[in-house]
């Protein structure tokens, strides 16, 4: 019978570095061990076709959130082929079904003047910077504030430095010692376990691996 996967939920502002998480937390899995099978959905995917720019906590209801929860319930009952599966998205904690799917929900915090710089960057080359930050304070900010930023205390893990820091190390190690547990070898108290006893969520600090320390977070 086919272990289920570690569903691992990475949610946070635009351009706070979602997809930098999910890449590098990909990458140090891989570097853990070359055989997991890892699959990785975007939630930019589900985006509703034709809809128009809404504002605030309706940002929501531009994206299929009920057709990403179905399928992640479906790789999660053995669907899929799969040991972690790692889903990024803004909205990923404002729908209960997909709060309820995700083993590891974690929320990529960034400072907002970060995020605008990254968004502007990232923009110019196809957009006016009047444009660019029309949209931002007409959608993208009211967004944040009333239907992303709320929903910090449901995750599990914060991390403050995006994909810099030690963050995405400790995570890669504590869902290595889920795996190992799960199949049924000597491994640490992994990230599941961890998580399941602490008060969260928890902000990803430091740890040092050298001592063998069981647990992998450091409350800040």
């Amino acid at each position: 019978m086919p272990q289920t996967p570690i569903l691992i939920s990475i949610s946070g502002g635009e351009a706070a570095g979602k997809k930098a998480v999910q890449a590098g937390l990909k990458s140090r899995l891989l570097s853990l061990n070359s055989g997991l099978k890892i699959l990785t959905l975007q939630m930019a995917d589900y985006a509703l076709p034709h809809s128009p720019p809404l504002a605030g906590a309706e940002g929501v209801k531009g994206f299929d959130l009920e057709r990403l929860a179905g399928e992640l319930e479906g790789i999660v009952s053995g669907e899929a082929d799969a040991d972690v599966v790692i889903v990024e998205g803004r909205y990923m904690l404002c729908s209960q079904r997909l709060v309820r799917v995700a083993s590891v929900k974690i929320f990529v915090d960034c400072d907002p003047d970060v995020r605008l710089s990254r968004k502007v960057i990232r923009e110019s080359g196809t957009q006016s910077l009047d444009r660019i930050l029309d949209e931002y304070v007409r959608y993208s900010k009211p967004a944040f504030e009333q239907a992303i930023l709320p929903t910090k205390p449901i995750s599990d893990i914060i991390l403050p430095a995006g994909g810099e820091g030690p963050g995405l190390d400790l995570i890669a190690h504590g869902v290595m010692d889920d795996i190992k547990r799960r199949r049924g070898r000597q491994s640490l108290p992994g990230i599941l376990a961890s998580v399941s006893h602490s008060q969260l969520p928890l902000t990803l600090s430091e740890v040092d691996l050298t001592t063998g320390a069981p647990s992998y977070y450091q409350t800040v």
